[in-house]
């Protein structure tokens, strides 16, 4: 979530507080957090806060749950994995609610077999189809859409979640660095 956030508020994480607990994982014998909240502070002023989890219940309706809820002085914008569906409203707009089929199914016009669409197909596509440009000698700016980043968007998030850690570990406020 910290690279998602971040490209949506266009800024790098400066501080970082965290606190989490270590019970069942611990007690199944696997030394890691059950759960982590995290309060990042970006260089532009926005405070975000993550709440992570490993231990959903097994009879829950979802392998995992992840979501974001942004409330900006113009706008909110709130994800929930479970809804697959990003609702947004800002001030001069009605609310609308964005649902993109993760991976639909439906028979091919020309051969009959089974089709699949969806961003959880399309994303993968997109990059195998990038992978291979690149590969052939093609240059990164010169994908359809460009690529952004190009390794700096996970160097920073990386800064992220090391300060997390180091959160954990001290229980104060850690600057990324």
């Amino acid at each position: 979530m910290f690279d998602l956030i971040r490209w949506i508020i266009g800024s790098n994480g400066k501080n970082v507080f965290a606190k989490g607990t270590k019970l069942k994982l611990k007690s199944l014998g696997v030394d890691t957090y059950d759960s982590v909240s995290t309060m990042v502070e970006f260089e532009n002023g926005a405070v975000v806060t993550f709440d992570l989890s490993w231990i959903l219940p097994e009879n829950f309706e979802s392998v995992v749950n992840q979501g974001f809820r942004l409330v900006g002085e113009k706008g909110i914008m709130e994800c929930d994995s479970q809804d697959r569906g990003t609702r947004i409203a800002f001030e001069d707009t009605q609310s609308s609610t964005y649902n993109p089929v993760f991976i639909s199914e439906s028979p091919d016009k020309r051969t009959g077999k089974t089709r699949y669409s969806g961003y959880g197909i399309e994303s993968i596509a997109d990059f195998v189809y990038n992978m291979e440009f690149l590969s052939k000698g093609g240059r990164p700016e010169e994908l359809e859409g460009g690529i952004t980043g190009l390794g700096e968007d996970g160097i920073e998030v990386t800064k992220i979640a090391v300060a997390v850690h180091r959160s954990l570990e001290s229980g104060k406020i850690e600057q990324v660095r």
